[in-house]
C-alpha cells in the first residue's frame, strides 16, 4: 500500500468535492482509494476521479472548524398562502444544521433539518419542507395558514474552505478493503502502517463498522445515520424499546442516497404471532417493523433488521427483520425487498404517515 501526497489540498465542509494544486489525481488515484487531510484522523473513500486536479468523495467532508453561522429573512409570510420557496444565497449547507421559523407574532411554525434533506415542522398539523444542501433550493408547506402576516427566517451553518492543505490518498488496496498491499516506494510509512493494522483488526472482527447510538425521542422521522459509504453491502440496525404516540402507525426503515429517502417501492410481507392468531402485513412507504392494525400507541419494540445488497453494480437492498413488541406481546418477522433510487447513504426510522412522534428507545446501525 502507498500514499499519494503530491501537491496541496481544498476542502469545503459539507461539500464532496476536492480540488488540487498541481496534483495528478487522474494518473495516480482511482476511485476506491482513501482520501484524508494529513493533520486528520478520518479517511473518505474517493467516490470519482474528475480531473487531475478534483475528485469528489462518497460523502461530505466533516469539519466544525469550517462552519460559519447564517441568519437571514427568508420570506413575508401571509395568511392566504401556505406554500413558499427559494434558495439560500450561503452554501454548501451543513447537514443537520437548518432552522426555519415563522415569527410567533400572530402564529407560526418552527422546520428542522432531519439531516436527509427534509424540513420537519411543529405545528398541529405539522409541515413540511426540503433543502438541497449543494444549491441551497428550499420548498416549504406551512400545516396550519397564519392568522396574520409575519416573517420567516432561517438559521443555518454553511461550509468554509481550506485551502494549500497537506493531504494523503492511500492506494493499492485489494477489491474488499481489508488487506492492504505493500509496494517498493511506500512513503509516510507510521500512517500507512497504523492504517493496515486498524484494517487487518476490523477484518479479523468481522469487519463491521458500527454508528453511534441514537436516542429516538427526536420527532417523527429520526435519521439513524447519514454517512454510510456507498461501496457497503450489508447494513444491520439494532432496535431497542422504540415506541411512539399514534395507533396504528408502527415503526418503519426508509433507505435513501443524496437526493433524500425513498417514500415508495417497498415490496414484501410481514407476519405477526400473538398467542395462535397470525396475522399479515405488508407497507409500500418502507420496511415495517410492525403490523399497524396491532400497533398502539405507547407499544414498544425489541429486535433487528438486516439489509443486505444485491451487489455494489445493484441499489437492490432485501430485508429480513424479526421483532418483539409488549402492549401486546407478540413476534414479527418480515422479508422484503427495494431498489433504491441512488447509492445508499442515510437509514431512517419514521412511520408510514410520517406524522407520529417517537417517545422512546434508541437505534443503532452497523454496516460493512
Amino acid at each position: 500500500m502507498s500514499a499519494y501526497i503530491t501537491g496541496t489540498a481544498k476542502v469545503t465542509a459539507g461539500s464532496s468535492k476536492v480540488y488540487g494544486s498541481l496534483t495528478e489525481w487522474s494518473t495516480y488515484l482511482k476511485v476506491g482509494d482513501l482520501f484524508k487531510v494529513t493533520s486528520e484522523s478520518v479517511f473518505y473513500e474517493i467516490a470519482a476521479i474528475n480531473t487531475a486536479t478534483q475528485l469528489t468523495l462518497s460523502s461530505r467532508y466533516v469539519n466544525t472548524s469550517f462552519h460559519s453561522a447564517i441568519a437571514t429573512n427568508l420570506a413575508s409570510v401571509n395568511t392566504a398562502t401556505k406554500q413558499y420557496s427559494g434558495i439560500l444565497a450561503n452554501t454548501p449547507v451543513i447537514q443537520n444544521s437548518v432552522v426555519v421559523v415563522a415569527s410567533p407574532n400572530g402564529g407560526g411554525e418552527r422546520f428542522t433539518d432531519n439531516g436527509a434533506g427534509a424540513l420537519i415542522g411543529n405545528a398541529s398539523p405539522a409541515g413540511s419542507g426540503t433543502i438541497d444542501y449543494d444549491s441551497g433550493s428550499w420548498a416549504l408547506t406551512l400545516g396550519t395558514p397564519v392568522t396574520a402576516t409575519l416573517n420567516m427566517t432561517a438559521s443555518y451553518n454553511r461550509g468554509t474552505t481550506g485551502q494549500g492543505l497537506s493531504y494523503q490518498a492511500l492506494k493499492d488496496f485489494t477489491p474488499r478493503y481489508v488487506l492492504p498491499e505493500m509496494s517498493a516506494n511506500d512513503v509516510n510509512f507510521a500512517h500507512i502502517y497504523t492504517k493496515a493494522v486498524r484494517l487487518i483488526d476490523s477484518a479479523l472482527g468481522g469487519g463491521w463498522t458500527y454508528a453511534a447510538s441514537v436516542p429516538t425521542k427526536t420527532g417523527e422521522i429520526v435519521t439513524i445515520s447519514n454517512t454510510i459509504p456507498t461501496r457497503v453491502t450489508e447494513i444491520e440496525i439494532m432496535i431497542d424499546t422504540v415506541s411512539n404516540n399514534t395507533a396504528s402507525q408502527p415503526p418503519i426503515i426508509q433507505l435513501g442516497g443524496s437526493g433524500g429517502l425513498d417514500t415508495s417501492g417497498y415490496g414484501g410481507i410481514g407476519v405477526v404471532v400473538n398467542g395462535t392468531l397470525v396475522r399479515e402485513y405488508s407497507n409500500p412507504s418502507g420496511f415495517p417493523l410492525f403490523r399497524a392494525g396491532q400497533w398502539t400507541a405507547g407499544n414498544n419494540l425489541t429486535g433487528t433488521i438486516k439489509l443486505i445488497r444485491w451487489g455494489t453494480e445493484s441499489n437492490n437492498w432485501f430485508a429480513d427483520s424479526k421483532m418483539s413488541g409488549a402492549a401486546p406481546t407478540a413476534l414479527w418477522t418480515y422479508t422484503g425487498a427495494s431498489t433504491i433510487t441512488a447509492s445508499v447513504i442515510t437509514a431512517a426510522l419514521t412511520t408510514p404517515g410520517g406524522a407520529a412522534t417517537f417517545d422512546f428507545g434508541r437505534a443503532r446501525l452497523r454496516y460493512r
